[in-house]
């Protein structure tokens, strides 16, 4: 007799040779395909129940609770270890419960399972810098430590296929909150530290605001931009020594001797560079500056001697011309100060001498010479009246190592007048041309961000949505707009009056926006000395930024 044995045959399916998985990211995909109890597309033993297995040969590429796990339905879920990549081999193996001869065991099938690198920001810490007034120029104070491209799998100095070598290259500004703090805006080197240099009397804090970026990539999902972080810049006040003025030459001659010190032999409290008195006279008119040389003239044994105001502009700190002086009374080492009166210095109350630090006449006496060390000019006025200061007209400001343009006439002839001029714009970051009075005049700014120092403007719409704002139509769409970035403009406001309307991104106080424009209001006050009516409103109340850096300008 012939007896026939049910024969099972050996299941089979279909993988790829290799599968891709992203670095920190999850994978749930199906991989096995053609899954079948007899390796055929029949599937003649469709009734058997099958199982897979699976080993790993690398399984520190994959979180513990994450290990690779193969479902009977092909689908394959892993999750790569934190901050992990590189290549490993997976082996799955098919079984099904036949019975009798033959095998219930496929043929096993190895895959490489690739976790690809993907950039992860660069890490960093700050701490707070400490300068003091007038310290000048900063090259390496420490604003930053603990500066990592990223995990410690960016890190290695040869680069293999489960490790990067990455590093910091640069920290970009994204805000100084009080750059009237500097003459040359903070910059940031890869090592964590700033260079800068203090504006001169500047006091302060401000807040700066930076983030780090690595060389590595940046297209998503890699990211080479570390998340911002902040510290303070504080610029602490020095104590500058203090001062005083003796302006008068004094003569106590002809003044009658009382035995007691003479009273008439006084000075008045100096309120003029142009006062006179009986027995003082001014060692520089025009001036209330200390002298080198002053002469005080008294009688031959006179016994005890007192000039009232010989000395003037007594001040905590030298240098300073205050807009107010206190006069005192009392001059005997017998007697104590007491206060008299607050007068007010004529010639620091004049509108445009409010930083005036000293001053001095022409000997002719027809400009006055004001030094302003706050901001580091020396300018001139005209004295129509010299007995009234509040008459002085300003004539011309001047500005260490300034670089000033004048305009030498038109055509060829203008060019033989006045050759072209070449100026080294150094830090200059705008430049513009404006006519007032007939006369033509050149702006420049400096000290900005310039937009190579920001890249966030490559990632905006603004360019895209251009050509649709109303001031399209005053000549400027997205063409205009790309050119302006193109150019390196460090922002673009749209001053015109149909840029007011629409929605604008800002954060002013007291300023809401919506979709037809921003409004400023104030509540109305109720002090005792000021009782308003209604509350304030201003609106519109903003210009818009074309180049999405800048926010919004406000009224």
């Amino acid at each position: 007799s012939v007896t026939t044995f049910p024969l099972n045959k050996r299941p089979g399916f279909d993988v790829p040779p290799e599968i891709i998985v992203i670095e920190n990211v999850p994978f749930s995909e199906v991989v096995a395909t053609g899954i079948s109890a007899d390796g055929t597309p029949n599937n003649t033993e469709a009734g058997q129940q099958l199982t897979f297995t699976i080993s790993v040969q690398d399984p520190l590429l994959f979180t513990p609770d994450g290990q690779p796990e193969i479902f009977t339905n092909g689908s394959l879920r892993m999750v790569p270890a934190v901050d992990t990549f590189g290549e490993t081999n997976i082996t799955l193996t098919l079984f099904d419960d036949g019975q009798g001869r033959g095998t219930n065991t496929s043929v096993p099938q190895t895959v490489l399972v690739r976790v690809l690198y993907t950039n992860q920001p660069p890490t960093f810490s700050v701490r707070d810098i400490l300068a003091l007034q007038d310290s000048g120029a900063h090259l390496s104070d420490v604003f930053a430590g603990d500066i990592e491209p990223g995990p410690h799998n960016e890190q290695c100095e040869v680069e293999t296929v489960s490790c990067a070598s990455q590093r910091v290259v640069r920290f970009v500004t994204d805000d100084v909150a009080n750059p009237a703090l500097f003459t040359r805006a903070p910059s940031f080197g890869p090592d964590g530290t700033a260079a800068f240099t203090l504006a001169p009397r500047a006091t302060g804090y401000t807040r700066i605001t930076v983030r780090a970026e690595d060389d590595g990539d940046s297209d998503p999902p890699h990211s080479n931009s570390s998340a911002r972080r902040s510290f303070t810049l504080y610029v602490e006040a020095r104590n500058y020594k203090p001062g005083f003025a003796i302006p008068w030459n004094v003569s106590c001659a002809d003044v009658a001797f009382t035995g007691n010190g003479s009273a008439a032999c006084s000075c008045p409290p100096l309120t003029s560079p142009f006062q006179t008195a009986p027995v003082c006279a001014l060692v520089s008119p025009g001036s209330s500056s200390a002298a080198n040389n002053t002469v005080l003239s008294v009688l031959e044994d006179p016994g005890e001697q007192a000039v009232k105001g010989f000395v003037s502009h007594v001040a905590a700190a030298a240098g300073f011309l205050p807009g107010s002086m206190a006069s005192f009374s009392g001059a005997t080492p017998a007697e104590s100060l007491e206060f008299d009166s607050l007068l007010v210095n004529p010639v620091a109350a004049v509108p445009g001498l409010e930083y005036m630090s000293d001053y001095s006449v022409s000997p002719d006496g027809r400009h006055l010479y004001s030094a302003e060390m706050e901001t580091n000019t020396v300018s001139s006025w005209s004295i129509p009246d010299p007995s009234d200061p509040s008459t002085l007209a300003f004539v011309d400001r001047k500005v260490e190592g300034q670089d000033r343009l004048r305009f030498g006439g038109v055509g060829d002839l203008g060019a033989a007048e006045d050759p072209p001029k070449t100026m080294a714009l150094g830090s200059v970051c705008g430049i513009d041309e404006f006519s007032s009075g007939g006369q033509t005049y050149v702006a420049v700014a400096s000290g900005c961000q310039l937009l190579e120092d920001n890249a966030e403007h490559l990632g905006n719409d603004t360019c895209a949505s251009a050509g649709a704002l109303p001031s399209a139509a005053e000549g400027c769409g997205a063409e205009c707009c790309r050119v302006l970035l193109r150019e390196g403009a460090v922002g673009d406001w749209d001053f015109s009056a149909d840029s007011m309307y629409g929605e604008q991104r800002t954060n002013y106080p007291n300023v809401t926006c919506g979709a037809s424009g921003c409004v400023y209001r104030r509540s109305r006050l109720q002090t005792p000395s000021c009782s308003e009516a209604a509350e304030t409103r201003v609106g519109p109340a903003s210009f818009r930024d074309r180049t999405g850096v800048l926010g919004a300008a406000m009224l």
